[in-house]
């Protein structure tokens, strides 16, 4: 995002591989829905866990310092080294050199789901479809879908990830139900599961690269 720009509250940012972005200002109160995945490249992206582990074994076998967002450290040599924190541990995690795929977006995608219109789903009555976008050749999905009472989607019908987070209402998934701020998602190689509303719900959507 530019400098001093806002994300308005209820607006969807999709930050696209490569594309600069920041720094960002969050306040005390604000509650955000974030989800982190492999961009279109397959590079992919190292898990919360991963970073960590990397992180304390980075610092225990080659020594060095994280200082505001930058790894120091100084060779044997006596040389001093100055790295992004980030970057020096994918590269240590990964065991090579990180090389940055071309952006295919020049900045960040920002939405305002109130500009766009339901769109009624003709094979599933009682369901309908705000989408607020397609990017890339790998064919990343994000909108918003609704359900009627008694209305039903399967999620895990693509051949990749998806992901499904219950907005507002309620959606009863393997005689489980599901209220507001629940997260559900499949894996490409799993069977579809049915969502099904309890009563009236919005699910905000995405559909994870396809490889």
């Amino acid at each position: 995002m530019r400098k001093d720009e806002v994300l308005p509250a209820g607006w969807v940012a999709y930050f696209p591989e490569s594309a600069y972005y920041g720094p960002q200002v969050k306040r005390e109160n604000l509650t955000m829905l974030v989800l982190q995945f492999g961009g279109p490249s397959g590079f992919g992206y190292d898990s919360a866990e991963e970073i960590r582990k990397g992180t304390d074994d980075l610092l225990r076998e080659k020594g060095g310092t994280l200082e505001g967002g930058i790894y120091k450290r100084v060779d044997e040599n006596g040389v001093h080294h100055n790295q992004d924190a980030s970057e020096a541990v994918h590269e240590y995690i990964r065991g090579e050199k990180m090389v940055y795929p071309p952006a295919r977006y020049q900045d960040i995608v920002v939405m305002d789901p109130e500009a766009f219109t339901w769109v009624k789903d003709r094979q599933n009555a009682g369901v309908a479809h705000k989408w607020l976008g397609c990017f890339t050749e790998r064919l990343v999905k994000i909108g918003f879908m609704q359900l009627d009472p008694g209305a039903a989607v399967l999620l895990g019908s693509e051949p990749s990830a998806e992901i499904a987070f219950v907005k507002e209402g309620m959606v009863t998934v393997d005689h489980e139900k599901h209220g507001p701020l629940t997260a559900l998602g499949t894996k490409a190689a799993e069977a579809p599961r049915e969502l099904r509303a309890e009563e009236a719900t919005e699910l905000f959507y995405i559909k994870l690269p396809t490889f």
